[in-house]
């Protein structure tokens, strides 16, 4: 987490219950979209305190991520991408990712929520240094896609 927003971080209230969530999800990675939304989800369940278990909420996500939040609505609505998302819970499951987030670094799961400390520990740990100064600026390769750290 970038420690900007670490000091940004509200717990809930409640559980939340995040299957819904993971239905919008599948519904932006088919549109290419996956990973803004996560990051919008992310920053309306932790930063805003807003409950992800709720249609309205997956839809300011879905508009801020770029995608058309009226039909996310609709997907969720006639639950389209249901059996799609039981399917990958449960291969999450079969592969050990139980909680949310999980972060495999190397050989290591990382569960739940961290500091950046303990992710740079683990990556120190199997023998990965950390960057000193600026990261170099992205690259264009002859394919058209971007390299980098």
């Amino acid at each position: 987490m970038e420690p900007e927003k670490a000091a940004r971080i509200r717990f809930p209230g409640k559980l939340q219950y995040s299957f819904l969530a993971f239905e919008a999800v599948e519904f932006a990675q088919d549109r290419g979209l996956a990973l803004p939304f996560t990051s919008a989800v992310y920053d309306a369940l932790w930063v805003q305190g807003k409950d992800i278990g709720q249609v309205s909420t997956l839809q300011e996500a879905a508009a801020g991520a770029g995608l058309d939040a009226e039909d996310l609505g609709r997907a969720l609505r006639e639950h389209r991408y249901t059996e799609q998302t039981r399917q990958a819970v449960e291969a999450s499951r079969n592969a050990g990712v139980t909680n949310t987030p999980t972060y495999i670094l190397g050989r290591t799961a990382i569960k739940g929520w961290h500091y950046y400390e303990v992710f740079q520990m683990v990556m120190e740990k199997q023998g990965m240094l950390p960057i000193t100064g600026p990261a170099p600026a992205a690259r264009n390769d002859p394919t058209g896609q971007h390299s980098g750290r």
